[in-house]
């Protein structure tokens, strides 16, 4: 006897197994064969679409793979030219210190040259005023076997007077005596205003023996009226005298101030 065989059944127009739309189960016999038929149906479509989206995701993957390798380089440039950019504002700020050294050299060199040129006449009195004791106002006053020192507070010029045991005076006109005494700072010379001190000297092993004399002489008001007081003090072998004071009131005054020997 032939085996039969299953057939579709018979459907109404546009529908089939596969169809997405609901079938009612025929209660032919020819049914369990439709079933069959639809099940291997939606096998192979799953089957596609499960390839159709391997393939997709692998496609992805494989795009995603090269614009990441293609942007590692792309980065790597941004990298070096960033570090590129930051190195020129190195160099940049480089130029710029050593151009601003060089600014703060000159500025320095010239303040001191300002600083030298008026600190005698300007910068020194104001520090002495401002803080008594800071500086010295006196220049460097020679010393020896004996030293005679005028000194004063007035603006005026006076000046000192010493007459060895020769006799010969050492004063502004004759600054150098035969007997090696010397008047080595002679102030307010032309009204100056220089620190108030004027200072005759003999160098160790220099000053002969005998007799000294030492004047004090008003020689110029430099427009001052007021009273002139006065200090000189002595210094003759290491030995240190007590101070001689006085007050000089005319311009042309001259005052003995004292007498000593060695």
């Amino acid at each position: 006897m032939p085996e039969k065989r299953c057939k579709p059944p018979r459907s109404r127009r546009g529908l089939s197994c596969n169809s997405s739309r609901s079938v009612t189960k025929p209660s032919t016999p020819w049914s369990k064969c439709s079933k069959i038929q639809a099940e291997g149906e939606l096998k192979d479509e799953a089957r596609k679409e499960a390839k159709e989206t391997l393939g997709r995701l692998l496609a992805e993957q494989s795009a995603a793979g090269g614009s990441s390798a293609a942007s590692q380089p792309a980065a790597e440039r941004g990298g070096a030219e960033g570090s590129t950019q930051k190195a020129e504002p190195a160099k940049s700020s480089s130029s710029c210190a050593k151009v601003g050294c060089a600014l703060v050299l000159l500025a320095t060199l010239a303040a001191v040259a300002v600083g030298v040129v008026f600190y005698d006449d300007y910068i020194k009195p104001i520090l002495a005023e401002l803080i008594p004791g800071i500086v010295s106002t006196e220049p460097l006053l020679g010393t020896g076997d004996v030293q005679v020192t005028l000194r004063w507070e007035s603006p005026v010029d006076l000046d000192l007077h010493v007459f060895d045991p020769s006799g010969e005076e050492i004063w502004f006109q004759n600054s150098h005596s035969a007997s090696g005494g010397t008047l080595d700072v002679d102030a307010n010379a032309s009204c100056s205003n220089d620190p108030p001190v004027e200072n005759i000297f003999w160098p160790t092993g220099g000053a002969p023996h005998g007799t000294y004399q030492v004047y004090a002489v008003y020689y110029q008001s430099c427009e001052y009226t007021g009273f002139n007081a006065y200090k000189v003090t002595l210094l003759v072998d290491d030995q240190s005298m007590w101070p001689y004071q006085g007050v000089l009131s005319n311009v042309g005054e001259e005052q003995f101030v004292t007498s000593f020997s060695r």
